[in-house]
């Protein structure tokens, strides 16, 4: 991490328990994304999995300057069995075609999109988003421009060279707000309050090193 980074305690507390590794996709278990959007920002996505109560980051991916139909078939390239799609507030909002991000992702995934209302303050984000650290397990291969955003996701510097309580909007905002995203999804009044359920599995399980089958 770098000086004023905002998850600077979370991510080593990642490292420290070995939460940072090879992450298997479970082809058992739907893949749920979380999204932050973008055009001349990054548009960013997560790829998630929920094992138990733990949410394993498989992959993630970002661009910029490409409409939506080049993200979903993306997504489908990965071959992935998808569950929910969650957007941010704004993933409702008409595009110059009339045409939401939502609804086009509706057209090819009926039923399977979530819209995460806006918070009222970015720290409550954030917040939100240091709570479900502690459940995450990261693929270190294919998440690895998400961790980056994450590493680098900093406060800005005020004139006299102090920090601010608002996060700096670069690149890595976007990787950082999509996280954000799943975080604030776990506690959206309209929202359900947890992914589908699944049943408990018992062939992971945490330990002193890391995660292990």
């Amino acid at each position: 991490t770098i000086d004023g980074a905002i998850y600077a305690a979370e991510i080593e507390k990642v490292l420290l328990e070995g939460r940072r590794g090879k992450v298997q996709y479970d082809p058992s278990r739907p893949v749920h994304t979380f999204w932050d959007l973008g055009w001349n920002d990054l548009t960013s996505i997560w790829f998630v999995q929920q094992v138990g109560v733990y949410y394993n980051l498989i992959n993630y991916y970002q661009n910029r300057l490409q409409k939506i139909p080049h993200y979903l078939e993306h997504m489908q390239n990965l071959g992935y069995v998808y569950g929910i799609h969650n957007l941010p507030h704004d993933g409702d909002n008409e595009t110059l075609a009339a045409r939401s991000t939502a609804k086009m992702i509706r057209d090819v995934y009926p039923g399977k999109v979530r819209i995460i209302p806006r918070v009222a303050k970015k720290d409550f984000g954030i917040k939100a988003a240091r709570v479900v650290f502690d459940l995450c397990n990261f693929d270190e291969e294919n998440t690895s421009d998400g961790w980056q955003a994450l590493c680098h996701y900093q406060y800005g510097i005020k004139e006299d060279g102090t920090w601010t309580r608002e996060p700096k909007h670069d690149p890595n905002s976007n990787g950082a707000d999509g996280f954000q995203t799943l975080a604030l999804s776990l506690k959206s009044e309209t929202a359900v309050k947890k992914f589908p359920k699944e049943p408990e599995v018992t062939n992971f399980r945490p330990t002193q090193n890391g995660w292990m089958s």
